[in-house]
């Protein structure tokens, strides 16, 4: 089941990339908006941040997408083998570069100086070989087309978006086997009390001693993780949740619990003003909060 379920989470995010790529790049192709060619514009930061965070499902994705927008624009089929080719390098090889060069933690976070030399590092070279390989395929001055496209589009637009994706909406990247995940925080809730008493204990000494966050910061954390606990309890006495939380730059909770499909952040209908005092807690701590289900599981994805 685990398996099926990591199966399934590559197979979308294929999709997504793909679908992205494609609006991007099918809208340029018709509009006929930049004079450089169609295999230039901003689209090209795609497969840049899309192959750092997802792999080869990102990269790969990103190439689906230029294949589909090619196709219904006509475009000779040399063009899209370049932009493949070019997609390919940049997306796996960042991705693959980036968790083998120092410092490397298993995060794609930009915080650090060392983290922007290392990505704008990674870029140049990468830009550079891309831009060779499409001189072999296309007329003069392809190089410095593909080069400047790639590079500058990964620092002008790739940087804002790998920040909002890594550290504002939390989305965790896929790692090359060699890779050391982030470290996390996990335990589990169940219908008996001692369950929530002890995992709050532990992650109060988790956080405060590896993290150095503040009672206030902790039991803010504590408590959106004992309303969403609550509410599902009140929906399932028996529900069993796998609880994981991580801290960087924003916290970010993930449960997980097998069963029928019950979300805590949807309030029955008529139901009493103090009844949602706890709903009205967790969307107001929460940057962003989501539900998903799938095969028999609930997701439940919030950051504060």
């Amino acid at each position: 089941m685990e398996k099926r379920r990591r199966i399934r989470r590559y197979i979308q995010i294929f999709i997504a990339c793909a679908v992205i790529y494609f609006v991007l790049d099918f809208s340029v192709r018709r509009t006929g908006f930049l004079r450089f060619g169609d295999s230039i514009g901003i689209k090209n930061f795609l497969a840049i941040i899309m192959g750092l965070v997802f792999g080869p499902y990102g990269a790969f994705g990103c190439c689906a997408g230029c294949i589909l927008a090619g196709g219904l624009s006509s475009v000779a089929i040399t063009d899209i083998l370049g932009e493949c080719v070019a997609d390919l390098i940049v997306g796996i090889g960042i991705w693959a570069l980036w968790h083998k060069i120092p410092p490397a933690n298993g995060t794609v976070f930009l915080k650090r100086r060392q983290e922007y030399i290392k990505y704008g590092s990674i870029l140049f070279v990468l830009s550079a070989i891309a831009g060779a390989i499409a001189e072999l395929i296309y007329p003069e001055t392809a190089f410095a087309r593909y080069f400047a496209a790639y590079f500058v589009m990964g620092i002008v637009v790739g940087i804002p978006v790998l920040i909002l994706l890594t550290s504002i909406v939390c989305i965790n990247p896929i790692l090359p086997p060699w890779a050391t995940p982030l470290k996390e925080y996990e335990g589990t809730l169940t219908s008996d009390p001692e369950s929530l008493g002890l995992f709050n204990e532990g992650l109060e000494e988790y956080a405060f001693m590896k993290h150095k966050l503040t009672m206030k910061e902790i039991f803010g954390v504590q408590n959106c993780i004992e309303e969403v606990h609550i509410r599902l309890m009140e929906k399932n006495k028996d529900i069993k949740s796998k609880v994981c939380v991580r801290f960087h730059d924003s916290v970010s909770i993930d449960f997980e619990y097998e069963g029928e499909s019950v979300t805590p952040f949807r309030a029955e209908k008529n139901v009493p003003e103090e009844d949602l005092i706890g709903l009205k807690l967790i969307l107001h701590r929460a940057l962003r909060s989501s539900h998903y289900y799938a095969d028999g599981m609930n997701y439940v994805h919030i950051v504060m």
